[in-house]
């Protein structure tokens, strides 16, 4: 039971640490607002007492030097320019004091305050008269100086040193007074600072002790992670002593360990019992990749007939029409046709091989149909057409299908542009007529057939060309069409070299 309470009650060690530095801050912010309090409340103002009272005594001290040179002074042959040069210097050092003195009253008692406005009235008639000494004298008007002095400023000073000294004896008195409250209230905030830090060096013991027990149990866990990590599974259980998450930490990592280890073994197990699997399955693969090339080859060979069927009759059409040479030289070109198509079962060819095939091609049907029927190239200059390789008889059965759907069934016939482009590696093919085109009913039916891999009906050499290059892994083609606009295939194959070893050449 009491363990149970200790464990509601207790802390976790992110939460001490929390608590420790949120202590930790809050006395510290504590610490300087009351520093600050003393410097502005303790020591300022002491401070500032003690500069306005050092004005006062410099003051008085000034007053009494002028009085007793102006005592001594011999009016009847005394240096005049000593006394000029007294007086300026006199004006010079005391005039500052004066503001000064002007400026702190505002801080002053209203005893300090009457003595301070008397001192400074008498001060500015004391001055004047000094001013008009000075120029009697300079006027050579010794009686009238002496006068001055004698009836008026030398009374005029002694009650400006009797104001002074009144001043300065009052402000040192309350200075005392003001300084005997001060030390009192700097004792009481030394007394709370010595608390206030003696409770930041606690908390930030607690603060330092949590934190290095956190981190080094931290740094146990980092050094098992890492052991069992580099595959030492055998590595022994972790064992660390902290607080309630610690050891559940502890637990846990303990048990994952564990069951790791048992999981480890388990897989191992099943590894060698999937590489037998996977044996198996290459075989497999290997006679499903026969199958596939056989799928292929029977896919080209679902067009010959056809083809070769419509070109047969082109052929008698146009011996009926000429002579012998031209039938010869149709007659060739469907030699070509039909050896290149039988020639071999390689997957690949050169694309110069089936620029060539197209062509003689469209000798064939140009015989037929004259200009009605137009074949464009547009192949790009940096590709060199008898190293680069692609799939055989890839081009003709889409030409075929323009001729045959687009262009023939229009009375003024049209043209078909090739498009050949390198792109970052890819070839890109683009076989364009300006046909007849299909509405998008029937250009939808021929996309869910190709879809469906179907290699029947109309547009036979459109699904064999789709099929081929999905069999081969080079991608599909897309098409697309608007009824009147013509119709437009595009499809890419990777870019590839030529290997003379794995390549034969058709002789065409």
């Amino acid at each position: 039971m009491g363990e149970s309470n200790n464990k509601k009650t207790g802390y976790s060690s992110i939460t001490r640490v929390f608590l420790f530095l949120v202590v930790f801050l809050l006395v510290l912010i504590f610490q300087i607002s009351v520093s600050d309090y003393r410097n502005k409340e303790v020591l300022s103002p002491i401070l500032r007492r003690s500069e306005q009272m050092d004005c006062i005594s410099d003051l008085l001290a000034l007053i009494e030097d002028e009085g007793h040179f102006l005592a001594s002074f011999r009016w009847d042959y005394g240096d005049i320019s000593e006394l000029v040069v007294r007086r300026k210097s006199f004006l010079t050092d005391s005039k500052p004091l004066v503001d000064h003195m002007i400026a702190f009253q505002d801080e002053l008692t209203e005893s300090e305050y009457v003595l301070s406005e008397a001192a400074v009235t008498v001060y500015g008639t004391f001055t004047g008269y000094l001013t008009q000494i000075t120029e009697y004298l300079l006027t050579n008007n010794t009686a009238a100086a002496r006068e001055v002095y004698y009836e008026k400023a030398s009374g005029c000073r002694t009650y400006l040193a009797k104001y002074t000294r009144s001043l300065l004896e009052e402000f040192i008195g309350e200075s005392g007074r003001l300084y005997t409250e001060l030390s009192e209230e700097d004792q009481v905030i030394t007394k709370l600072q010595n608390v206030l830090l003696v409770l930041m060096i606690l908390s930030g013991c607690l603060l330092v002790h949590d934190l290095v027990r956190t981190i080094n149990a931290l740094l146990v866990f980092t050094r098992a992670a890492e052991a069992i990590g580099g595959g030492n599974l055998d590595y022994p259980d972790v064992a660390v002593v902290g607080s309630g998450e610690i050891q559940n930490l502890t637990t846990v990592f303990n048990g994952m360990k564990n069951s790791m280890k048992s999981t480890v073994h388990v897989l191992e197990e099943k590894n060698r019992m999937e590489a037998e699997l996977h044996r198996r399955e290459t075989e497999a693969l290997e006679l499903e990749s026969l199958l596939e090339r056989e799928q292929l080859q029977q896919l080209r060979s679902q067009i010959n007939p056809h083809f070769l069927f419509n070109t047969l009759n082109m052929v008698v059409y146009s011996a009926g029409q000429e002579g012998a040479e031209k039938t010869k030289r149709l007659l060739g070109a469907l030699s070509n046709l039909f050896r290149y198509s039988l020639a071999s079962n390689d997957f690949l060819a050169p694309l110069s091989q089936e620029i060539r095939i197209v062509n003689e091609f469209y000798l064939l049907y140009h015989e037929r149909f004259g200009d009605r029927i137009i074949l464009k190239w547009h192949v790009d200059r940096d590709i060199d057409v008898t190293e680069t390789l692609v799939p055989s008889f890839i081009l003709q059965p889409l030409v075929e299908n323009c001729f045959k759907h687009g262009l023939t069934p229009l009375e003024q016939g049209g043209c078909v542009t090739i498009s050949v482009r390198s792109d970052g590696g890819q070839i890109m093919f683009r076989v364009e007529d300006n046909g007849a085109g299909m509405g998008a009913d029937t250009l939808d039916y021929i996309r869910e057939r190709m879809k469906n891999r179907s290699a029947s009906g109309n547009h036979l050499g459109l699904y064999n060309v789709d099929a081929r290059l999905r069999l081969s892994g080079n991608g599909s083609l897309s098409v697309r069409s608007e009824m009147g606009k013509g119709t437009v295939v595009e499809f890419t194959v990777a870019e590839k070299e030529r290997e003379y070893d794995d390549v034969q050449d058709c002789d065409c």
